[in-house]
């Protein structure tokens, strides 16, 4: 059986701060080449092409209230269903009004929703996705598809991060799992979030060479939980995070190249919920 990896960590900035958190992966290179493939998209906007992430206008108010609304009764079914003393209607109200946190009772039952609002469908959205789609790929300047050939099923995940915990992701770039080449980062910020709770992003590292990139190969270990995904440790540039400024009705539209991660909740006391999509496009 081969040994495991020592205990390491992942060292970054967000909004100029310093962070460390514990982590365990044997590490990896990968060849002297950029997996950027999306530069034309946008119609190849320079702004783009450089920064690999873009905030754009997607729902009018009361569709974003909508889709907010709807996606918190959804995830309410569930909580409800895992602790069933809470009650739907107690869930809901919740969710809703970012007290998640305070009537959650355990990180085991959290866990267990984790597990499932990460594999939602587009079904569960209350406004279609093809709408949704259809409007983001004006402003995209491509056609965006529902359906991934990759995978048996869409991907929809819905996130809860409490404040305070460790309810994020590590540093990573989603382009490392195959099934999300030739997709595009759809993130819709629904409920609690600002300035201390948006997903970070590190623009610009969508073009860093993959031999200046070091990430985990195995292991993956991130404050003591697994995650499938690779970790990225450093590049060529420091791991400088910033929080993309993204309001309700908006969503902030990036490349699976781009790493991201760490979006811890530094809010004050109100669970921040989003969502993401994942089209795949073609030009």
């Amino acid at each position: 059986m081969p040994d495991l990896p020592i205990m390491d960590q992942v060292d970054f900035t967000l909004d100029g701060k310093s962070y460390s958190f514990p982590a365990q992966a044997t590490r990896s290179h990968g060849a002297a080449e950029t997996l950027f493939t999306e530069q034309n998209l946008f119609a190849g906007d320079a702004q783009w092409r450089a920064n690999g992430v873009t905030v754009v206008d997607l729902l009018d108010p009361d569709e974003a209230l909508v889709l907010a609304h709807g996606m918190a009764r959804r995830a309410a079914r569930d909580l409800a269903e895992l602790q069933p003393g809470l009650g739907l209607a107690a869930a809901t109200d919740a969710i809703v009004n970012g007290r998640y946190h305070a009537v959650v009772e355990s990180n085991e039952i959290h866990r267990q929703l984790v597990r499932r609002t990460a594999n939602y469908k587009h079904e569960d959205l209350p406004i279609p996705v093809a709408e949704i789609y259809r409007r983001l790929g004006q402003q995209v300047k491509a056609q965006l598809s529902e359906l991934n050939p990759k995978l048996p099923t869409e991907i929809v995940t819905l996130r809860l991060s409490r404040p305070g915990s460790l309810d994020f992701n590590p540093p990573h770039r989603d382009v490392y799992l195959d099934f999300y080449r030739g997709t595009l980062n759809v993130w819709l910020p629904l409920l609690g979030c600002s300035e201390n709770s948006t997903l970070p992003v590190v623009p610009g590292s969508h073009l860093w060479s993959e031999d200046k990139v070091e990430r985990g190969s195995t292991g993956n270990l991130f404050n003591n939980l697994r995650f499938n995904v690779p970790i990225v440790f450093g590049g060529p540039a420091p791991l400088a995070f910033v929080r993309p400024k993204v309001k309700l009705g908006q969503a902030l539209v990036f490349t699976p190249n781009l790493v991201h991660g760490v979006a811890m909740n530094l809010g004050a006391d109100i669970t921040r919920m989003s969502l993401e999509l994942r089209p795949v496009w073609s030009l």
